[in-house]
């Protein structure tokens, strides 16, 4: 039986950027120099046992905290293209050393973007194409995308048969480096056609996490696998298939992120794209023409003090988050069991129990925040920020 090693990297994504400035100091969070890159380790601690034998990249987006020593702590999962690698990808990054954030030379908490990417290595593309599982042949992940990707476009699709095609190509060798984003890319057209907005948002952030190292087109190809799918996509594009990447992909999340009021989401992704434009000298008429104006009326809302009502369900996973661009909020139970209420912030991290209908503040030195909202799966509530100032709750 051939072997298969596997790569593990590490990298992260400053939340607390140099130019966020507290009085007169900025604050950085940073990794250790260089990132920790582990070649080569032990997967059959590590790596998720069940997908051992899949070849298949996964990547896991953190939220987490890092105190004044450097340890994380309290991680939250913002976005994963593969849900069975969460937990090998938590314990490694809560075994992680980072440089702690400083803050008029002294080391402060404080809050960074991290992403976990589990690469498997060793194990050329060819040999992959098909495996042998209880016997059967299983067919390859190019082999059911095509079948997707046909059946998408019928117009009398079925929706469960969308969904076995999705679950196979989950679970057989991802035989191509370019298997991450297309698997991405059809869960995205799966939500289009079917999903709620916020079920696309959840798919779109799934598809822009997997095109962070393998962009496309241009992406580089490793074997008869990338080939195949490569191909497959240039046929699609010429026949008139549109392409959800880069610019087009991040332009998307804003629109949906303010199609559901989350406002505070929607401004942190303006901001990081208008700022990549403009830094490439990439034209940035089209971003402003298309959100300038929801923008400026989302900010004039915050500092006015209107309230602004945001409706939550909290997913499988257990919680849900949102990030703020008010200083005061109060949550209402609709529905369900909700339990804690974390506060996850530039320079802050809180938890307290939650408390229906109590008014919270946030301070101004925390900088800018989410809130993580712990309960049972399918409960609702309602948030409403811009809450009456003079109550306190937090």
């Amino acid at each position: 039986m051939h072997q298969i090693s596997y790569l593990l990297i590490v990298s992260s994504v400053l939340l607390a950027l140099p130019d966020t400035v507290y009085g007169e100091e900025s604050i950085v969070v940073s990794a250790n120099a260089p990132l920790p890159v582990l070649e080569s380790f032990d997967h059959e601690k590590h790596y998720p046992k069940q997908h051992r034998s899949l070849f298949q990249e996964a990547r896991v987006l953190f939220h987490v905290m890092v105190d004044r020593n450097g340890k994380p702590h309290n991680p939250m999962v913002l976005s994963t293209t593969h849900g069975g690698f969460v937990e090998a990808a938590t314990n490694l990054l809560l075994d992680a050393d980072f440089q702690p954030a400083t803050l008029g030379g002294d080391s402060v908490e404080a809050s960074v973007e991290y992403m976990v990417v589990f690469l498997p290595q060793g194990t050329s593309a060819s040999s992959l194409t098909r495996i042998r599982a209880n016997g059967a042949e299983k067919h390859s992940f190019f082999y059911y995308l095509k079948r997707f990707d046909r059946h998408l476009k019928l117009s009398d699709r079925n929706q469960q048969k969308l969904l076995k095609w999705l679950k196979r190509m989950s679970e057989v060798v991802h035989e191509s480096f370019i298997a991450l984003p297309a698997l991405a890319k059809a869960r995205y057209d799966f939500a289009v056609q079917y999903g709620s907005d916020q079920m696309q948002i959840d798919a779109i952030q799934e598809l822009l996490l997997a095109y962070k190292k393998h962009p496309w087109p241009g992406a580089r190809l490793n074997g008869i696998g990338d080939r195949k799918v490569f191909s497959y996509f240039q046929d699609a594009q010429r026949k008139g298939s549109p392409q959800l990447n880069g610019e087009a992909a991040e332009a998307e999340l804003i629109r949906l992120l303010l199609a559901v009021g989350r406002y505070g989401e929607a401004l942190q992704e303006y901001d990081k794209l208008y700022s990549k434009l403009a830094s490439r000298g990439d034209p940035t008429g089209w971003l402003e023409k298309t959100f300038d104006d929801q923008m400026e009326e989302i900010s004039l809302m915050a500092e006015s003090g209107v309230p602004i009502t945001n409706s939550i369900r909290i997913g499988d996973s257990g919680y849900t988050y949102l990030k703020l661009i008010s200083r005061s909020f109060r949550l209402i139970k609709n529905s369900g069991e909700i339990n804690t209420l974390n506060f996850r912030c530039d320079r802050q991290f809180k938890s307290v129990p939650f408390m229906p209908g109590v008014i919270h503040n946030t301070l101004t030195n925390w900088g800018e925040c989410y809130i993580e909202i712990i309960g049972k799966s399918g409960s609702q509530l309602t948030v409403v920020q811009n809450a009456d100032p003079d109550h306190s709750g937090a």
